[in-house]
């Protein structure tokens, strides 16, 4: 099996990783669904999110497990996409700020600077602080540890997950474990388990994936298959139960337990079935990834200020489809003009 034909298959995961990205902030179909419906899908689609910062974690094992020299290569790289993306947001914030902002310039300043390196600059940057700092300890570890540590650390990660979710999805039990407990009611726990739980867990499941491919590969097709859908209908059976028998606080759908064994099953079967039939669409996927995952909350906000400004009324499919449509044609003619900056906002 060829790395084109691995890397067919992962790109085609990151154009899901987009659709999946652009519908749920841009609500679709919210309108013509009880919201609790829509929560259902936001819910199940958060487990994308994970095998998106998984694949990072792939490439970052395969990497170090070749001995190839990636680390200031790789780090450089990601500092500039958020640092450009980062200028963008603020200016962006700054134009709002002055235009609407109701808080002190001390008070926005210092908030830029937090979310920086906590919240992420916009509200969907947050994978950017998550992924630097999983790719940081993740070198820290092999350099203190080497192969072996982070084999070790890797597994051990997914109990952060479960943490996770004891404080999210399972809060109702969760907020009855001492000490657990007063973390999960922390005002800030929602923005550091995004960091914690959910990247860190996720960005090591990829080195889990590239420790387990070997023996996933040798697995018959039906209980490759098998395995892969039966997690995939547990986490769709979990949240169910969660969000309509249970009952739990919407505000706490980001994790659940089955979302990190399905990004790594789902994944391992990505890498197993590498699907070279779809060179073009994993094309696409490779190259429109970064700008547009970064860029269509933009053009979401715009839209809702204009709809609040001008009394506008569009539904969520104009919205969906405006966002991706302007994404991609902006991803366009900053690939047609080419300058160090727009290679910067591509992740070049």
């Amino acid at each position: 099996m060829s790395k084109t034909q691995r890397n067919c298959s992962i790109d085609c995961l990151r154009l899901l990783v987009l659709f999946f990205n652009i519908t749920i902030h841009a609500n679709f179909l919210g309108e013509y669904f009880p919201a609790l419906y829509f929560d259902y899908y936001n819910a199940f689609a958060q487990f994308i999110i994970c095998v998106f910062l998984a694949i990072s974690g792939y490439f970052c094992a395969i990497a170090i497990f070749s001995g190839r020299k990636i680390f200031t290569k790789q780090l450089a790289a990601y500092l500039r996409c958020y640092l450009a993306w980062t200028f963008i947001y603020y200016v962006f914030a700054l134009a709002s700020f002055v235009a609407f902002g109701d808080e002190s310039w001390s008070e926005f300043l210092m908030s830029r600077l937090v979310y920086f390196f906590i919240h992420g600059s916009y509200y969907h940057l947050w994978y950017f602080p998550a992924l630097i700092y999983s790719f940081l300890l993740a070198f820290l570890i092999y350099r203190l540890f080497a192969r072996k540590g982070l084999i070790i650390f890797s597994f051990a990660a997914g109990l952060l997950h479960i943490i996770g979710a004891l404080g999210m999805g399972y809060y109702f039990v969760g907020n009855h474990i001492p000490v657990f407990s007063i973390m999960y009611n922390l005002e800030s726990f929602p923005v550091l388990s995004n960091i914690i739980m959910r990247g860190i867990p996720s960005f090591f499941a990829g080195i889990v994936v590239a420790v387990l491919l070997p023996y996933f590969m040798k697995l018959s097709d039906i209980i490759a298959i098998t395995a892969t859908a039966a997690m995939f209908f547990l986490l769709a059976a979990e949240i169910y139960v969660l969000l309509f028998i249970v009952g739990i606080d919407t505000s706490r759908i980001k994790i659940f337990l089955m979302q990190y064994p399905l990004a790594v099953l789902f994944l391992l079967s990505a890498l197993r079935y590498p699907m070279p039939k779809l060179e073009r669409l994993a094309a696409a996927g490779k190259r429109s990834i970064t700008f547009v995952l970064c860029s269509h909350a933009m053009f979401i906000t715009i839209i809702s200020i204009a709809n609040e400004r001008l009394l506008l009324n569009t539904d969520s499919i104009f919205v969906t489809s405006v966002t991706a449509a302007a994404s991609v044609l902006a991803m366009l003619l900053c690939e047609k003009i080419d300058t160090r900056f727009t290679r910067m906002l591509r992740g070049i």
